[in-house]
This record gives C-alpha cells, sequence and structure tokens, in this order.
C-alpha cells in the first residue's frame, strides 16, 4: 500500500521537476492512484466529472480568476504606478520606501510579480549604495510577506478547499507570520541599509496629489479588506448551519472579488472594449488547470484505499513522524518545484486526514512549505529579481537562508508554545 502511494508521489514530483506543467503532472498522479488501486477507467473518469463540477471546484476556479482580472486591470490603467509613485512622495527616500512598493504589489497575486516591483525599488535605492544581493533580498522577500495568510493568494485558496476550512483560520493562525517575516526583514533593513544623509525636500502643492495617488492605487485592495472583515463578523455571529452562514462560507470570496471588480471598473472607467483583452489575461489556464488537477487529486485519494493504508501506517509510527511528515514533505516539493500551488496541492491532500482539526499542524504544513518555495531557485521571483539586479546566487542566499531559518524556528516555537 505505501509503496503504491510513495510511487505517486514520486511521479509526480518528478513529473514538474523537470517542468511538466504542474496540472499534467498532478494529473498523472490522480490517474496512477486509479491504476495502482485497480480503479476502473470509467471510475477515474467519474471521479473527474465530479471533482470538476462540484461547487467547491466552481468557487475555486471563480475566485482565481476574480484576483487574476483584478491584478491586471489595475496593472493596465496604472494603478500600481501611481501608487508607487505617491508612495515615493510621502516617505521622500527613507529606507521604509524601499520596501513599501514591494509589499504592497505583494497583495496583489501575480506570477513573477517582484519584477514588476523591481524598477521601483532600483529607483528608490540609488541614493543608499546597497550591493545588488542585498537588494534582490529586500525586494524578494517583502513582496512575499503576506502569503501566510492572505486569502487572495492562490495556495491559500487551495488550502481552504482541500482542508474544507474557512479563510479565518488561516488570519488567526498564521497571520503572525507575516508579521515575523516584517520584522525579521526590517531587521535586516535597518541594521544593514544606511539612511539617506539628506533627504528631498517636499515638493509644494504635491501632498494632495501623491496623496490621491496612493488612494487610486490602493483603493481595490482597501475595498476587499473590509469586505472580509464583514464576512468574518457574519460568519462569527451566524451559524454555519443557516442559510446565511452557509452562503457566505462558500461564496464569500468570490462574491467579494466580484463586487469590488465592478466597483473598480467604473473608479477607473475602463473602456468596454478592454474588457476582453483583461478577460483573456485573465484566463490564466497555467494557474486554472492546476486548481482542477489538483480536486480532481483529491478525489481520488478519497476515493481509493489509498489513504486508509496511510492513515494506518501513521497511526502506527511513534508520534513524532507527523510533525516531520508534516513539514518535511510540504518543503521538498516547495524547493524541488518552487510554486506555491505545487506544495499544497501534492502534500495536503495526503495530510488532510491528519491535520484538518489539528491548527497547527496546518500551521506547519503550510509554513514548511512556503518556507521551502521561498529557498527554491525555481521560484520566478527569485529568479527574475537576482537576474534583474545583477546579482549572483550566493550574495543572494547570504541574506536569504538566514531569514528562512528565522522564519522556521519562529513557526516551531510558536507550535511548541501554542499549539
Amino acid at each position: 500500500m505505501i509503496w503504491k502511494l510513495a510511487s505517486v508521489f514520486a511521479l509526480v514530483i518528478v513529473l514538474m521537476s523537470v517542468r511538466l506543467p504542474i496540472s499534467a503532472a498532478i494529473g498523472a498522479g490522480a490517474i496512477l492512484i486509479g491504476i495502482l488501486f485497480s480503479m476502473p477507467a470509467l471510475d477515474i473518469g467519474g471521479v473527474f466529472l465530479a471533482s470538476l463540477i462540484d461547487l467547491k471546484t466552481v468557487n475555486l476556479i471563480a475566485v482565481v480568476f476574480f484576483i487574476t482580472f483584478l491584478g491586471g486591470m489595475m496593472k493596465e490603467v496604472g494603478a500600481l504606478s501611481r501608487f508607487a509613485n505617491g508612495a515615493a512622495y510621502v516617505v521622500r527616500g527613507s529606507r521604509v520606501g524601499l520596501v513599501s512598493v514591494p509589499m504592497f504589489v505583494g497583495l496583489l497575486p501575480m506570477p513573477g510579480g517582484a519584477l514588476l516591483s523591481a524598477p521601483m525599488i532600483a529607483e528608490q535605492a540609488k541614493s543608499h549604495g546597497i550591493a545588488p544581493g542585498l537588494l534582490t533580498y529586500l525586494n524578494y522577500w517583502f513582496r512575499h510577506v503576506w502569503e501566510y495568510f492572505w486569502p487572495l493568494y492562490p495556495p491559500v485558496i487551495l488550502g481552504m478547499a482541500i482542508l474544507g476550512i474557512p479563510h479565518r483560520h488561516f488570519i488567526i493562525n498564521q497571520s503572525y507570520m507575516t508579521v515575523a517575516a516584517i520584522a525579521v526583514g526590517t531587521f535586516v533593513l535597518f541594521t544593514f541599509v544606511k539612511p539617506r544623509q539628506v533627504r528631498p525636500e517636499r515638493a509644494k502643492g504635491k501632498a494632495r496629489s501623491a496623496l490621491k495617488d496612493i488612494l487610486y492605487g490602493a483603493f481595490p485592495v482597501f475595498a476587499v479588506m473590509l469586505l472580509i472583515a464583514i464576512q468574518l463578523v457574519i460568519q462569527r455571529v451566524s451559524s454555519q448551519d443557516s442559510l446565511t452562514g452557509s452562503v457566505v462560507s462558500q461564496f464569500s470570496l468570490s462574491a467579494s472579488m466580484l463586487v469590488v471588480i465592478v466597483f473598480a471598473f467604473f473608479v477607473y472607467r475602463v473602456a468596454v472594449r478592454d474588457v476582453g483583452k483583461l478577460v483573456l489575461k485573465a484566463l490564466n489556464w497555467r494557474v486554472l488547470t492546476v486548481l482542477v488537477a489538483v480536486m480532481f487529486f483529491k478525489e481520488m485519494l478519497t476515493e481509493s484505499p489509498a489513504l486508509a493504508g496511510f492513515e494506518q501506517m501513521v497511526q502506527t509510527a511513534p508520534s513524532s513522524v507527523l510533525p516531520l511528515l508534516v513539514m518535511a514533505l510540504p518543503f521538498l516539493v516547495g524547493l524541488l518545484v518552487g510554486l506555491n500551488q505545487a506544495y499544497v496541492g501534492v502534500a495536503f491532500p495526503l495530510l488532510a486526514p491528519f491535520i484538518v482539526h489539528e491548527p497547527g499542524l496546518i500551521m506547519l504544513a503550510y509554513v514548511f512549505g512556503f518556507l521551502g518555495c521561498l529557498l527554491s531557485p525555481a521560484h520566478l521571483c527569485l529568479a527574475f529579481s537576482r537576474t534583474y539586479f545583477k546579482a549572483s546566487w550566493v550574495s543572494v542566499y547570504k541574506w536569504l537562508l538566514p531569514s528562512v531559518l528565522a522564519l522556521a524556528g519562529i513557526a516551531l516555537a510558536v507550535w511548541f508554545t501554542f499549539f
């Protein structure tokens, strides 16, 4: 039984390591489960169809599409650039200003997003004399500080769908990791980046326009935050079994994103002729097909005897095996593949029966998977940032590796103390 599961995960990881599309690798793993556990071909096809039309899958695809559409719209109308210009004026060359744009861009998930913020941080860094390795680290690190809990990120959305838990779980149990990541990055920033001796004077009459630029660029993100906060309150006061609680729990994020997109469409005065172009850009088939493949993989694990055998093995093993497995499996997948959806999509369906009622183990699985992703040279943001700033791998990992180790230590300390 165990060798069959090991074969499935070895196949998936090998296929992803040779840069086969993640959806194809995970889909191949799902089909191999059916073959190894003697499921008829029609049953495999039935599981795929059932997972494809399942409400969770449809909602998952809608959420990711809306998020990508909003990010594309904001980029198209220049909202991100206006935010960067407004923030640059307000902070006036301070060290905080160096990381404000990567942090803001990080609130909007987009492939290779660090490359978008790289030119902006490079312009502000000229007067600080920062080495390329450190500059790469700052852009890369602060671009990813939100991914531990921010409910717009596909790995968080995917994790919620696989485990069947609301996003308030991630906010309550993992937002502290964002605080820790900001603290670690801030320590590096203020310890190793020298302040400017002379800060530029404020240009008269530009304060109001700078504030307008910031609000123009940031209001969709603020709107999403507000709607999520409202829905968390509704979930708190409503029973999950009630109609209100059920609807909000199932469709809260997709409904929020749709409302914000419609509002932003009118505020940004997007031309109707541009909608088709934005829709096509948002239809990122590499991402959307991953979601379908992961849900198929999850259902194949559930429908086959695979999980039963794995569960029996874990239950008879020493108690220390499960936490080690929870940390090691996501970390290795993240390190090898460098994509967040990969470690959630591959590891979480297998670990779900053991961690779904254990918030501490969910936290460890997600955090260590993401830390593996941060260290991976295959991570697009790391590769793009390093290339843009012309930094060597050694000069980047000199800052990145100690920071990741610090976060790993913090996650373990919190798990031992509070979970």
